[in-house]
């Protein structure tokens, strides 16, 4: 709960900042009194002053609320479970591809329209063909 709350004030912060960034600057704009240009343009960077600090805060509380090792572990975690999926995924297509060889290839209709695709579409299996034969030795 309480790396949710962290994140979520984060989230809130970073989304007020960059609202009020992207709005004043058009008030700015648009106001034709030099003085108020002036007021709203030093009221915006106050605003960005506040927001660094803030932000560094919640970094300094990241650092320092004993959850670091936890959350390198949960990236890790994250990180393995990708990568096994894509290495399922990738080896699942592999199997399918590797019962096929070059010669036993159908060639896509547009073959036959383009000469260059005739060229680099075996070339592209025979690739692949030979990935998947050195992944699986």
């Amino acid at each position: 709960m309480y790396e949710e709350t962290r994140r979520q004030i984060a989230r809130d912060v970073n989304g007020l900042w960059y609202y009020i960034k992207s709005r004043l600057p058009k008030i700015i704009q648009d106001t034709p009194s030099e003085r108020h240009k002036s007021t709203l343009q030093i009221i915006l960077d106050d605003v960005a002053d506040r927001w660094r600090v803030i932000i560094r805060d919640l970094h300094v509380l990241t650092e320092n609320d004993g959850f670091r090792k936890w959350r390198e572990q949960e990236s890790q975690q994250l990180s393995n479970s990708i990568q096994n999926r894509f290495q399922v995924r990738l080896f699942a297509h592999s199997l399918s591809i590797s019962q096929y060889s070059v010669s036993s290839i159908q060639y896509p209709e547009s073959r036959t329209k383009n000469p260059v695709s005739s060229i680099y579409y075996p070339l592209s299996i025979s690739i692949v063909c030979m990935l998947v034969n050195l992944n699986t030795k």
